[in-house]
């Protein structure tokens, strides 16, 4: 499997973990969104908060170890929240739930899980572990009346990614 389609199911094993992660903190689902990618206008977000997932860098020189190939990669999640509260509690979960932590990564070449959380019959292509965690309040010099704008942090987050 191509290195790039293993990075695309990696990205969706952490925006299906970070779903996860959100629901079993009393988040319900359709109150808040995990998303592929930054979104393309802020104004346009009218629920909150709202996670972005998207893939800063890859070591383009994955390591052979045993029979599993490993990258270092590094992840951006982006918090559009609604108030500072608010912003403030996502990314302590974040932090809470990734600082040390490993991730199986899915193949969902063949589906998605019916229910989130239940992977059965999907099988696991490898694992993420995280190894570090950087947390930036991002403040624009002057603020919009847009609401994502002024409760926004950005979470990067770096690991190696270990593939089958």
């Amino acid at each position: 499997m191509p290195n790039m389609q293993r990075m695309r199911l990696a990205d969706a094993s952490l925006i299906y973990h970070l779903r996860e992660m959100m629901e079993a903190n009393g988040w319900t689902t359709g109150n808040y969104e995990v998303k592929d990618a930054y979104p393309d206008n802020l104004a346009e977000i009218t629920k909150f908060p709202v996670l972005t997932v998207q893939t800063l860098s890859v070591d383009a020189k994955p390591i052979q170890i045993g029979s599993k190939s490993t990258m270092n990669v590094t992840w951006a999640i982006d918090i559009f929240a609604k108030t500072d509260g608010q912003r403030d509690d996502v990314a302590q979960l974040l932090w809470d739930e990734l600082l040390d932590a490993q991730l199986n990564i899915y193949d969902f070449n063949n589906g998605f899980p019916a229910t989130l959380g239940d992977y059965t019959g999907i099988s696991t292509l490898g694992t993420i572990n995280f190894e570090s965690i950087n947390m930036s309040v991002i403040e624009p010099e002057t603020f919009t009346d847009t609401i994502a704008e002024k409760h926004h942090t950005l979470v990067v987050v770096s690991g190696y990614m270990s593939v089958d």
